[in-house]
């Protein structure tokens, strides 16, 4: 490579810049501290982009029951609290399509057209949730939604799927979870663990178990083990992000929506 002289000027401004001496290759996502946290965050930058000051996401517990996180205003506390009939239908609504729905002056009813509940005064958007094929939730806006929703949405589609993959996958938010030999456990992508990850012998025969979800009690029996043992090393998996364990459930109670007006939107303007 040929050697040249640079001008004076441009040495010296060269030599204002640092020396870099590490480039990190994947830079590491804000850590919030809690999944609270983070739920408030997401829900106040969905606001901002869209100008509106309320904004909730709702997600299914194990079993039938729904919960609904939200904020009033951008800087405003987060309240948590179960779903009603309507909240449940219209998240569903928006599972179902897996797609964002945006609906004038939304209004939801019982099957038999009873009790009317509106959902939103004016608009309503639904924003589907996901990790991969796995649905999380659905953030909700509602009040005049403005700006351009393919526009917006295309914003904030990096920070939509890094939610839902912290949701789903990274343990360091998520509350100390109850585990019992009931419980169900899978395979987890190890989506936030360290690059390195130490597994004992115990753990990797604990791990080969697990080509589909299994109660704990079911691998124990397998491997040999006591229940108490098989709870021992789900958590410390749980703890590195390696399996995922949820409460043993019976069939999902899904919310009554017929195609006879149990939903009832109203035309937009």
């Amino acid at each position: 490579m040929a050697e040249h002289d640079l001008p004076a000027e441009m040495a010296d401004n060269l030599a204002e810049f640092p020396t870099v001496t590490h480039v990190a290759a994947i830079p590491q996502p804000r850590r919030d501290s809690s999944e609270s946290d983070l739920i408030h965050n997401m829900l106040a930058r969905c606001a901002r982009t869209f100008g509106t000051e309320r904004a909730r996401f709702i997600r299914q517990l194990p079993g039938s029951r729904w919960q609904v996180h939200a904020i009033q205003h951008q800087d405003g506390p987060l309240i948590t609290h179960f779903a009603d009939h309507a909240e449940i239908a219209m998240a569903w609504a928006v599972e179902l399509s897996r797609f964002p729905m945006r609906v004038t002056r939304p209004r939801v009813t019982q099957p038999d057209g009873s009790g009317v509940r509106p959902i939103a005064v004016s608009s309503y958007l639904g924003i589907p949730v996901l990790c991969g094929d796995h649905f999380v939730g659905v953030i909700e806006l509602a009040g005049n939604v403005s700006g351009e929703l393919e526009r917006a949405l295309e914003a904030l589609r990096v920070d939509l799927q890094m939610f839902g993959h912290r949701l789903t996958h990274d343990s360091s938010i998520r509350a100390t979870q109850h585990v019992d030999p009931e419980c169900e456990c899978w395979l987890d992508g190890g989506y936030w663990s360290r690059s390195t990850c130490d597994v004992t012998s115990e753990e990797w025969r604990f791990l080969a178990q697990l080509g589909e979800p299994s109660q704990l009690q079911s691998v124990a029996d397998r491997l040999s083990i006591s229940g108490e043992e098989a709870v021992n090393l789900a958590r410390a998996l749980l703890g590195r992000g390696l399996v995922s364990v949820r409460a043993s459930t019976r069939p999902l109670e899904e919310p009554a929506m017929s195609g006879d007006g149990s939903v009832e939107t109203a035309a937009s303007d």
